[in-house]
């Protein structure tokens, strides 16, 4: 993947863009979609590889999938899906557990390599005694739940993955359960999340209630006529430390959401001194203008994508960065805790480091040599901002990996200065 280079060269850089869609969002509701009858349009979409997995799932699962000028509209009746293809999409593999449960579909889901590997067994367990078969292949996991009986009480660890808990209560939601309920024990990873799922749900006529116990009441599910993907938060967070480490005049992140459910709004509560805030409405206008900012403090228990970008302004600041429950990062889509203090030291900067927390700062920049070569999406972004740093002229691989979440980084980049040519 992304085996050509792109050759970048700059000189001012600056403007205003327009936030890109939020996939968090936009994966939940197609997902949800392709799994009721009816027809609901979907405005604002985003396009990145995961979205299309959702999109995918729809047509899987017999659904029409249609544009409408810069929309999209998911119609038709239900139909059990015999294949998915999952990629490398976490989000969908997860969630789409709990609907094929609760519709007792027999799936055989088709993986990437790095999906292959990750994490599942805190929702196998907790679906399996209810007659949810799981079997792994070489390429794919066989799904068969046919005999599966949804019931009213589900346990799980929620240390692991806040998508395993969103899975249930997507389960429990599509078996119409008045009254069902999530326990869940050791804590939820990155809470935020629930919320999105919970938020979401209600649109599609169920009440949540959260906690440490999830209640989901769901008398009937209802397709709404029409969705809005609020603007993402975790990839305008590579466009703001752009504006912190880059630019004079300014980098502005236009159609922010101002109430969002969204963990990596947090950004805006971290780094709240060193942003220009303009709010018009439910939305806001973000700007960011090149300064030395004090020491930055992250904890990626809450906030795991945040951890790229914001640890390349660590790189270039006096007083860095402090990263708390740096570990978490070893179970993303890669192994970023590693990714990220290699990139660092590759920048001269000190990396400080225990159990408990990562901390890096400027070092000896005349100490930089050639950047590591990963093909993460958030780390090619987070290396095309310190490369920018280091120098005006430079190579980025693996550039099509930024499509996974951010597919008009690089259209985005040379509208606020950058030259990009592919090689």
């Amino acid at each position: 993947m992304g085996k050509k280079m792109i050759n970048v060269t700059f000189s001012d850089i600056g403007g205003n863009v327009d936030a890109p869609p939020s996939k968090s969002y936009m994966q939940r509701y197609a997902l949800l979609s392709s799994f009721l009858d009816g027809s609901i349009k979907i405005i604002n979409p985003g396009f990145s590889d995961d979205d299309l997995v959702s999109i995918s799932v729809a047509e899987s699962c017999g659904k029409t999938v249609s544009r409408d000028g810069g929309n999209i509209v998911i119609q038709g009746r239900f139909r059990k899906p015999a294949v998915i293809n999952a990629k490398e999409s976490g989000t969908s593999f997860r969630l789409v557990q709990g609907l094929l449960a609760s519709t007792r579909s027999t799936t055989r889901i088709f993986l990437g390599k790095s999906l292959m590997a990750r994490p599942m067994n805190p929702l196998v367990s907790a679906l399996s005694p209810h007659g949810y078969l799981y079997s792994r292949m070489e390429d794919s996991v066989l799904i068969d739940a046919s005999q599966f009986s949804c019931p009213d009480s589900f346990e799980i660890d929620g240390s692991v993955s806040s998508q395993f808990i969103s899975s249930l209560m997507f389960c429990l939601a599509m078996s119409r359960k008045e009254h069902g309920t999530i326990h869940i024990g050791n804590g939820i990873s990155s809470e935020g999340y629930i919320h999105i799922t919970s938020g979401i749900l209600q649109d599609f006529g169920c009440r949540i209630q959260t906690g440490n116990t999830i209640t989901v009441h769901s008398p009937g599910m209802i397709l709404p006529e029409e969705a809005r993907i609020e603007g993402d938060y975790s990839s305008s967070a590579f466009l703001l430390v752009m504006g912190l480490l880059l630019s004079d005049r300014g980098i502005t992140v236009r159609k922010l959401p101002a109430n969002s459910f969204q963990p990596d709004m947090q950004i805006l509560e971290i780094l709240r001194k060193y942003l220009k805030i303009s709010r018009y409405g439910d939305l806001m206008d973000i700007t960011a203008f090149r300064q030395d900012t004090g020491r930055v403090v992250i904890d990626v228990g809450r906030t795991p994508d945040l951890a790229p970008p914001l640890s390349v302004l660590g790189m270039f600041s006096e007083e860095g960065i402090e990263i708390k429950n740096p570990l978490r990062l070893r179970t993303k889509e890669s192994d970023r805790y590693g990714a990220i203090i290699e990139l660092a030291r590759s920048t001269g900067a000190v990396v400080e480091l225990d159990d408990d927390s990562l901390v890096i700062r400027r070092g000896n920049a005349e100490r930089a040599r050639d950047l590591p070569e990963r093909d993460d999406h958030r780390i090619v972004m987070a290396k095309f901002l310190a490369s920018s740093v280091i120098g005006k002229r430079f190579q980025v691989h693996f550039q099509k990996s930024v499509n996974k979440s951010f597919p008009e980084f690089w259209d985005y980049a040379a509208k606020l200065g950058f030259r990009i040519d592919l090689k």
